[in-house]
């Protein structure tokens, strides 16, 4: 197998060659990658194996530099999972030699992968997170009883009370979110992440009809708000925010499943919800009220001096995020300009 370094945005056709892998995502797009390197100046190295001119394997990789955090390569910064793509099991073994051997010549610190069953039999796992998806297969009716039972009266509720959602793909619904992120990151002693993120994600996915913002409102004020993308069949929730002041409205519960059922009848099949952190047992609960089936996703992380795979890192103290739940939002915001790039 021939293995070239590549550049997606540098091929026109890329997004076509990796929907003929099954577990392609999102994050394996062209348009991901553009927001990436636009916003955060990563380097794209995604390694493609070939044989008779046919892509038999993909490692979609960048490079992330910092002063603060050092040079690594993370397959994807900031996705949820972003796995190797592989026709044959076997191929892992030389996709991740190569990488080594390019990481030892960059400098880099280590090399994270993030979700696939073919790692390495045996080497500890970085990180383990649950993983929600929902089957968008059947019609509405269905969808709906597939919910958990407080769902459909939160929804009914959301309706009675007059909340209404809509779906937009426009900066100013992306600016309309930004506020509710802010106030939810807070909440969560988390700055937000930059808004120059988020007008790249308005140019390069929402502008190109590849997700959109969903926006509930009430009584002229949007108090919920979410980001979804869509790629291939394929959905993923990203982003949501809401104003803790109307929470009684279960304007979420409204906005969800009006999502769902946008996106079911736009052509998407499967709906991605995103990772969750084993201690995060509401937002769990939350996810499979949707009907949406469980599994495990593991991160792998090798350390390219030590030259062995990293365990688990033991939970830091959640002190940092009460100091930043108390500081004003100009300064969460002044502080997620700094620090996003370095955390990729």
């Amino acid at each position: 197998m021939h293995l070239v370094f590549v550049n997606p945005l540098d091929l026109p056709d890329w997004d076509q060659k990796i929907q003929t892998f099954a577990d392609f995502s999102f994050f394996h797009n062209a348009a991901w990658a553009r927001v990436l390197t636009e916003t955060y100046g990563y380097q794209p190295f995604y390694l493609v194996g070939q044989e008779d001119g046919e892509w038999m394997a993909v490692a979609p990789v960048m490079e992330v530099q910092s002063p603060f955090t050092g040079r690594r390569a993370v397959g994807l910064p900031f996705s949820d999972l972003c796995p190797p793509l592989l026709r044959e099991p076997q191929w892992f073994n030389a996709l991740f030699e190569r990488l080594k051997q390019t990481g030892e010549q960059r400098g880099w610190r280590y090399i994270e992968l993030r979700g696939h069953e073919t790692y390495p039999e045996g080497q500890p796992f970085h990180a383990a997170y649950y993983l929600h998806k929902i089957d968008l297969g059947g019609d509405a009716d269905n969808l709906f009883k597939g919910l958990k039972d407080g769902f459909k009266r939160n929804i009914r509720k959301a309706e009675r009370e007059g909340v209404r959602v809509a779906f937009r793909r426009d900066l100013e619904a992306v600016k309309a979110f930004c506020r509710l992120n802010t106030l939810t990151r807070r909440e969560h002693g988390l700055p937000p992440q930059p808004f120059r993120f988020f007008v790249n994600l308005q140019r390069f996915i929402l502008a190109r009809d590849l997700g959109f913002v969903a926006l509930a409102e009430y009584q002229g004020k949007t108090i919920a708000g979410a980001v979804f993308f869509r790629f291939g069949g394929k959905g993923v929730y990203k982003y949501g925010a809401s104003d803790k002041n109307y929470q009684h409205l279960r304007a979420n519960n409204l906005l969800f499943w009006e999502a769902i059922k946008h996106l079911a009848e736009t052509g998407i099949g499967e709906l991605d919800l995103g990772r969750t952190d084993p201690d995060q047992e509401g937002l769990r609960r939350f996810k499979k009220g949707w009907g949406a089936r469980e599994t495990v996703v593991y991160y792998l992380r090798y350390d390219l001096k030590k030259r062995t795979f990293l365990p688990a890192e033991e939970k830091r103290s959640n002190l940092p995020e009460k100091i930043l739940s108390r500081l004003p939002a100009p300064a969460l915001r002044f502080l997620g300009r700094l620090v996003y790039r370095h955390m990729g």
